[in-house]
């Protein structure tokens, strides 16, 4: 079988059924072309197949010869008719992220951006690149996930795929099929610097494999395929525990059902929890929730913070939060509900609705008390209300524990004050002596 026939198995192995015919295939492939070997293989084989295909080249101004690629690839594109656009990163590298990394995440997200909706994006790795993954993954200790490498496609966004139609092929096999088409390719003078970790496994690690074990990168890509179908048992797994721990919201999971499973499951559903919220903790950061989170007693208030975002527990509770600003709780605000109906506070707005008739299941304040000018401000401590349909007056304290309101979120609750009463604990209880009676008008508070 030729490179092509082969190429074109693994291209509609991956497609769709609907769109495997080049006239169906709306809006297209899109090839993310530097110029280089691997690229331009890739953006020439698909040319040969009439594939309908256009092409995006991310200059990410590392190098000196960066504009010289950008018309080198625009003359290969005039000359096969192939449309390209050209798109300009910053992909320095912020402090603690390796140059390697900064430029690929800058290179992905702006590939990212340009694909159209349903669009799929062709890119050239291939198997030599496959296990040098691999050995990088080893090297960093890295679990199914790491060591599951470069899938032949994957999710980019929710309507976006990223294909690897060369995953298959070594890199002797396509520099072959590039001499044969005498191509013109890109030689980045970057990829000879021993400096970089993929660049010396490249060039020390890997070729003394090779002459001992010569079938050493499709040994590795069956390696990798074999912790890609792991870590898909691993997902079904977390998906099922997840389900037996879960709560009606999704950044809030029950410790007591989580600790019935065993530590090892215990780590894997946290990451896939997680991970369904758009995050990717370091193993260290599972581990500290593991070992100081969960096995604080049920009245510790732990808290575990890592970038922006924290781990809290309270009770049988474990909270996925953003980290906020610091709050001041002396702040306070003048509110009159009869000409200003909504007041925008610090992280949240009140506004007031007409409650006619009132109904004992929903009470409502007396209409004198939207004339008066109230006071919004947030508990200092020590504050009592006697709530509808009790009959004794109880610290907020207490309320709050009944209610089992977490103490980081008692003090952001704005309290509605008429000159030193407490009418209202927004969101949550009224005074009874500041409402009106069953069947007759009132007004309500409601808070966003």
């Amino acid at each position: 079988m030729s490179f092509l026939q082969r190429f074109q198995h693994i291209l509609d192995s991956l497609l769709p059924e609907t769109i495997k015919s080049p006239a169906k295939m709306t809006p297209g492939l899109v090839i993310a072309y530097s110029g280089g070997l691997d690229s331009h293989v890739l953006l020439h084989v698909c040319h040969c197949l009439k594939l309908p295909i256009r092409a995006i080249h991310v200059h990410h101004g590392l190098q000196l010869q960066a504009d010289e690629w950008v018309v080198h690839c625009q003359e290969i594109c005039d000359r096969l008719n192939i449309p390209l656009d050209i798109l300009y990163v910053n992909a320095g590298a912020d402090k603690g992220q390796s140059p390697e990394d900064a430029a690929r995440i800058a290179r992905y997200s702006a590939l990212k951006q340009s694909l159209a909706s349903e669009e799929f994006l062709l890119t050239a790795q291939h198997a030599d690149d496959q296990a040098e993954t691999l050995l990088l993954q080893l090297l960093r200790g890295a679990g199914a996930a790491g060591l599951a490498a470069m899938p032949l496609q994957r999710q980019l966004g929710q309507q976006r795929i990223q294909l690897r139609p060369l995953l298959i092929f070594t890199r002797a096999e396509i520099s072959a099929y590039a001499q044969q088409e005498n191509l013109h390719w890109i030689e980045d003078p970057s990829n000879n610097d021993s400096r970089y970790n993929r660049n010396y496994i490249r060039q020390h690690i890997i070729p003394p494999l090779k002459q001992r074990w010569p079938a050493m990168a499709q040994s590795f890509s069956v390696a990798a395929k074999h912790q890609q179908e792991n870590l898909q048992l691993l997902s079904n797994l977390a998906a099922i525990d997840l389900s037996a721990i879960a709560t009606q919201q999704s950044n809030i999971i029950l410790i007591s059902r989580l600790n019935q499973l065993s530590v090892a499951r215990q780590r894997n559903v946290l990451a896939y929890w997680l991970k369904r919220q758009q995050l990717k903790p370091a193993r260290h950061i599972l581990e500290q929730i593991l070992q100081t989170v969960l096995t604080a007693s049920s009245d510790a208030q732990p808290l575990l913070r890592w970038g922006n975002h924290e781990i809290r527990r309270y009770r049988d509770h474990l909270y996925l939060l953003s980290q906020t600003l610091p709050f001041d709780s002396n702040n306070f605000f003048l509110w009159q509900p009869d000409s200003m109906p909504e007041i925008q506070l610090t992280e949240c707005s009140l506004s007031c609705y007409d409650v006619s008739p009132c109904l004992p299941a929903n009470p409502s304040l007396k209409p004198a008390l939207k004339q008066k000018t109230l006071r919004v401000s947030f508990r200092q401590g020590g504050e009592c209300i006697r709530p509808v349909g009790t009959k004794h007056t109880t610290s907020l304290k207490c309320l709050f524990q009944q209610a089992g309101i977490p103490p980081w979120q008692r003090q952001k609750i704005p309290l509605v004050f008429v000159g030193d009463s407490l009418i209202a604990v927004a969101g949550y209880w009224l005074a009874a002596d500041y409402c009106v009676k069953s069947g007759e008008p009132g007004w309500g508070i409601d808070i966003k």
